[in-house]
C-alpha cells in the first residue's frame, strides 16, 4: 500500500492508495493524453479519483425499495451466480397433548414450490473528452465537474434501473420483483354505486377503508392468523388522497383514512411510485400490504455497485458501472398481498 496525499484545487487534502490497480489505470489513461505526475496537469487523474469515490457516495431517496427500508436487501449471493432458487414455504400441522409413552406424536410439515429467479448484470458508462477534462481544469472546481455530473448521471441510471427491478422485474430474463412475485394473494378492489366503481378518487372514505380492512382480514384469514403485515404501500396520487380524506367524525372522530390505518393496524404506510398503473398489464393502480422481514421476502443484489477501470480511446474516456440483480425472493408468498384497481 502506498499512500500519498494530493492538495486538491479547492484546498482540500486528499489521500489515494496510488498502489491500487485503479489508480494505476487512472495514472495511465492520463499519461495517454499527455498528463504526466509531475505535471500540475496532474490534477485531471487526481479529478478523476475525487469523482470515482464520489459516484459511491449518492443514496437517491426516492427509490424507496432500494434505499428506503421497505425491502430487506441481500448482497451475500456470489457475484458470479446466475440464477438464484429457493423455496417457497407454508407449513401444516400442530402440537397437541399426550400421554406418557405416547406413540402418536403428531408430525409438523413444511411444503411449497422451488422458483428459479434469473441473476443479470446491469451496466451504464459516462464519457468525457479531454476537452472536458481542460473545461474542469479551467473552472478549478473539484466536485462541481461536467465529468462529475455525468458519473453522478450514470449511477442515478443504474440505481433507477434497479429500483424497476426490484419492484416488477424483468420478465424477459426470468426475472421477478416485489409486486409481481410468483403465488401471492391478488384480488380486485370491492365494486363500490350505481356505476360499481373501484377507484379511490371516486370512493367515500369508509369505502376504501374498507377495501384496507378486507385486505388485512383475508391475509389473516388464509393463514390462520400466521400472517399480519407490517407494511402497506401505495402509489403516490391514493396516498395524499388517504393523507387528505377523512372519516366520519362519528365512528373515527374524523382522522384521516391514513392515520387510522396506522393507529389502528400498526401499519407502516409509504408511497412508492411504480404501483401507479403497475397491474393489469398497467391499466390499473394498487396497493400492497406485506412483513417487511428478511426471512420473508428480499431483494437479490449480488453487485451494488462496481466501477469498471477507464477504457481510453483516441481523445476520450469511457467508464463503465456495471451492478448484479436478480428481482426479489418471496419466501412466504402469503405474507405479501396485492389489492388491484383503486
Amino acid at each position: 500500500m502506498t499512500i500519498e496525499t494530493f492538495k486538491l484545487d479547492n484546498g482540500e487534502d486528499f489521500k489515494i492508495d496510488t498502489s491500487l490497480p485503479e489508480f494505476k489505470a487512472y495514472e495511465r489513461a492520463a499519461e495517454q493524453v499527455g498528463i504526466s505526475k509531475k505535471d500540475d496537469s496532474f490534477f485531471f487523474a487526481r479529478n478523476l479519483e475525487f469523482i470515482r469515490q464520489q459516484v459511491f457516495k449518492p443514496k437517491y431517496n426516492e427509490l424507496k425499495l432500494l434505499n428506503g427500508g421497505l425491502l430487506p436487501i441481500n448482497s451475500a449471493i456470489p457475484e458470479g451466480a446466475e440464477t438464484d432458487t429457493y423455496d417457497t414455504l407454508d407449513s401444516a400441522g400442530e402440537a397437541a397433548v399426550v400421554a406418557d409413552f405416547a406413540d402418536d406424536i403428531k408430525t409438523v410439515e413444511v411444503f411449497g414450490d422451488q422458483v428459479t429467479n434469473g441473476i443479470k448484470s446491469i451496466a451504464t458508462s459516462y464519457l468525457y473528452s479531454v476537452q472536458d477534462l481542460r473545461k474542469d481544469k479551467m473552472l478549478g472546481q473539484v466536485g462541481r465537474s461536467s465529468v462529475e455530473n455525468k458519473a453522478l448521471a450514470a449511477r442515478r441510471a443504474l440505481d433507477q434501473k434497479i429500483e424497476k427491478m426490484l419492484g416488477f422485474g424483468d420478465v424477459a430474463y426470468n426475472i421477478k420483483g416485489m409486486f409481481n412475485a410468483a403465488s401471492v394473494p391478488s384480488a380486485a378492489a370491492a365494486a363500490t354505486g350505481s356505476g360499481s366503481t373501484t377507484t379511490w378518487s371516486t370512493k367515500t372514505a369508509a369505502n376504501i377503508l374498507a377495501d384496507v380492512e378486507e385486505a388485512i382480514n383475508d391475509m389473516i384469514d388464509l393463514t390462520n392468523g400466521n400472517e399480519i403485515p407490517t407494511t402497506m404501500l401505495v402509489d403516490a396520487t391514493n396516498y395524499h388522497l388517504i393523507r387528505k380524506k377523512a372519516l366520519d367524525t362519528t365512528m373515527y372522530s374524523g382522522k384521516s383514512i391514513l392515520k387510522y390505518i396506522e393507529e389502528e393496524y400498526n401499519l407502516k404506510v409509504e408511497w412508492v411510485q411504480q404501483l401507479k398503473n403497475g397491474f393489469v398489464n398497467g391499466t390499473k393502480s394498487g396497493f400492497v400490504l406485506y412483513n417487511n422481514a428478511q426471512d420473508k421476502l428480499e431483494g437479490v443484489l449480488p453487485i451494488r455497485l462496481m466501477p469498471h477501470a477507464p477504457q481510453v480511446k483516441n481523445l476520450a474516456t469511457k467508464n463503465i458501472l456495471e451492478a448484479r440483480c436478480g428481482g426479489v425472493r418471496a419466501f412466504y408468498p402469503y405474507s405479501l398481498s396485492y389489492t388491484t384497481g383503486i
